[in-house]
């Protein structure tokens, strides 16, 4: 059986590789099979001390979690081949006429707890390998896994999450990491999406660089930097979020009919070994 790798917001785990994210919003995913939920996810930090019961009150105050009914199983997990780090409680779940099982989890590394709720029954093997798996390295200061559909990239531990968009033919991750603002961006199909032009042009066109910015250009690789003058980080420290200084790499990975692109924006320099550790984990899964 094929296997995707997913990681966010320090999450990590495995699914089959017919599962598609269906739903992705702050602390909650969800994965459809053949167009039906088969996987959803919910996580929060939670104080010390909480009992399990009080877990699941906590992770159900979001959105329509309120109107699910959650029945814990009297003690803990203990035939789930779950890390070291995670403690679990199983429990059965029903909205309206829809029900199924589902596992709590709590972290001893990033003190945050999730709920996993299957929307039907898993075989041993995808059980199996969906827990052993799944690892919450939320908290550490070791560079966090970002991959979703067919991307992926480690990121800095302290990069947050400020906006995804995951449209046909184009995907967008943008994280705030201390005032800097890194921009993944992703494009298919690469060929349909060039006929005609260059990458030079399509960064210009859709990206909004310019030509008097171009610091590199190649058949397969193109790069812009706008340096920040001296007066454009002084109003940019008046302005609160306005960044003045630029740098974007735009490129067709060897062999792929797709086009990548990091971008950093910040309002001093930018840091050219940041940017460059990004190009290099940013890639196709």
């Amino acid at each position: 059986m094929e296997h995707r790798q997913i990681g966010w917001d320090g999450l990590r785990f495995r699914v089959p590789a017919l599962w598609q994210a269906a739903v992705i919003r702050d602390g909650y995913l969800l994965f459809e099979e053949d167009s039906r939920p088969v996987f959803g996810l919910r996580w929060q930090p939670v104080p010390e001390g909480l009992s399990p019961r009080d877990l699941v009150r906590r992770l159900q105050r979001r959105g329509e979690a309120k109107n699910i009914r959650i029945r814990l199983q009297d003690g803990p997990v203990g035939s789930f081949p779950l890390p070291d780090h995670l403690a679990g409680h199983g429990f059965s779940w029903q909205q309206g006429e829809e029900g199924g099982k589902g596992l709590l989890l709590l972290s001893s590394r990033s003190r945050r707890a999730s709920l996993l709720q299957f929307h039907r029954p898993l075989s041993p093997l995808e059980t199996s390998d969906l827990l052993r798996s799944f690892q919450d390295h939320g908290g550490e200061e070791t560079p966090q896994l970002w991959a979703m559909y067919d991307i992926r990239c480690l990121l800095p531990a302290r990069a947050r999450l400020a906006r995804s968009r995951f449209l046909l033919g184009r995907y967008t991750l943008a994280f705030d990491l201390d005032g800097l603002e890194i921009v993944l961006h992703r494009f298919r199909p690469a060929a349909e999406l060039l006929a005609g032009s260059s990458l030079e042009l399509f960064g210009q066109r859709v990206l909004g660089m310019r030509s008097q910015w171009l610091l590199r250009k190649e058949a397969d690789c193109c790069e812009w930097e706008k340096a920040a003058t001296r007066m454009e980080r002084f109003l940019g420290r008046l302005q609160k979020g306005k960044r003045a200084a630029r740098r974007l790499r735009l490129w067709r990975p060897a062999g792929e009919n797709g086009l990548l692109a990091v971008g950093l924006e910040c309002n001093t320099q930018i840091d050219g070994r940041l940017f460059e550790e990004l190009c290099a984990s940013y890639g196709f899964a």
